[in-house]
């Protein structure tokens, strides 16, 4: 049986909360904004590193059939299609794109602002089970080591092909971003196949000194406290997504202060209504702030009212394609229990 992690969904809601927020800091409080510029990408690393990991736990716990890597395709398609579609039909009908546009979002032609993520994140799903296979065959031949190496062969691959620095800012191509799943990837493996041992007060440790990083590397202060140029954290997932792998992975693995406070009820309510926020959130940021008195006001109310709309979409949308998936599943494959959506 899936081992159910509270943390993972206290780790989605968190990441769910930095996107929402910054996106509204950068269009409200634009002085503020440009000290946190990419930042806002900490959310999306944190997504694609999350997803790949309890995905391939979720595997690992099953049987390496090809009726269960069907039951897989289906359940992805039905968790992310359906409310994506519906979300881009909504901004259509919003005034927010025109016809075309809505066509070639849905098709994984083009995107949307936001959008970018869906195509990235649905295209590496097709592949993971076979990267999965790779790096259990590795750990199998040489354990951790041989993980590593071949993590460390498939990055250098990637990044030969396609160069960090030169990534185009939102591709939807999945290529550029892979390092990030793959670390997911082999930090699952590192869990399921070795009883690495993390105490409390060490996983602690390690995850201040990791947001401690984070913060340094903001634009804000490496300007105004360092007095150097920002770097650009737009393309720089490859060394983020070391240090989120790294942070899923001890609060996933420990029971201490930080496994706590982000297993929160409060993160874990965003983390469980987290995809569709993510979704609509986009539909508040045109909202004047003299609606509600000013700038901070309005980025409150907005954060709340994508938080209702997420839920509210989640009970019409998401949770009626789960009850799809499973009927299609019992159906096709006569399961007499499907377990809910990880």
């Amino acid at each position: 049986m899936t081992k159910h992690f509270s943390a993972a969904d206290g780790i989605r809601g968190v990441a769910c909360l930095i996107v929402v927020i910054l996106h509204n800091v950068s269009k409200y409080l634009p002085t503020i904004g440009q000290y946190t510029k990419g930042c806002e990408k900490y959310g999306v690393w944190i997504f694609f590193t999350l997803s790949a990991f309890l995905l391939s736990v979720k595997l690992m716990n099953k049987e390496p059939t090809f009726p269960e890597y069907a039951k897989y395709i289906i359940s992805r398609f039905f968790r992310i299609i359906p409310p994506f579609v519906v979300a881009v039909f909504t901004y259509y009908y919003m005034g927010y794109m025109n016809y075309q546009k809505m066509i070639d979002t849905i098709s994984f032609n083009s995107s949307y602002f936001h959008f970018w993520t869906i195509p990235v994140e649905f295209k590496f799903y097709f592949t993971l089970p076979l990267f999965l296979i790779l790096f259990l065959v590795a750990d199998k031949i040489k354990g951790i080591m041989g993980g590593g190496a071949l993590l460390f062969l498939l990055i250098l691959l990637v990044q030969n092909t396609y160069p960090y620095n030169i990534t185009i800012e939102n591709s939807i191509q999945t290529l550029p971003y892979l390092s990030v799943f793959l670390f997911g990837v082999f930090s699952a493996v590192l869990h399921c196949r070795h009883n690495i041992k993390v105490s409390n007060a060490m996983g602690d440790s390690i995850i201040l000194l990791i947001i401690s990083i984070l913060f340094i590397i903001s634009p804000g202060v490496i300007e105004n406290v360092f007095r150097f140029q920002p770097i650009d954290l737009m393309n720089k997932y490859v060394f983020l997504g070391i240090l989120f792998t790294i942070l899923i992975f001890i609060l996933c693995n420990t029971s201490g202060y930080s496994a706590v406070f982000f297993s929160n009820k409060a993160f874990r309510f965003i983390g469980k209504y987290s995809f569709s926020i993510y979704l609509y959130h986009w539909l508040f940021l045109t909202n004047n702030q003299n609606i509600y008195g000013g700038q901070v006001e309005t980025i409150f109310a907005n954060t709340i009212m994508s938080i209702a709309l997420g839920v509210l979409m989640f009970y019409l949308c998401e949770t009626p394609m789960n009850y799809i998936r499973k009927s299609i599943e019992n159906f096709a494959f006569k399961r007499k229990e499907i377990s809910p959506e990880t």
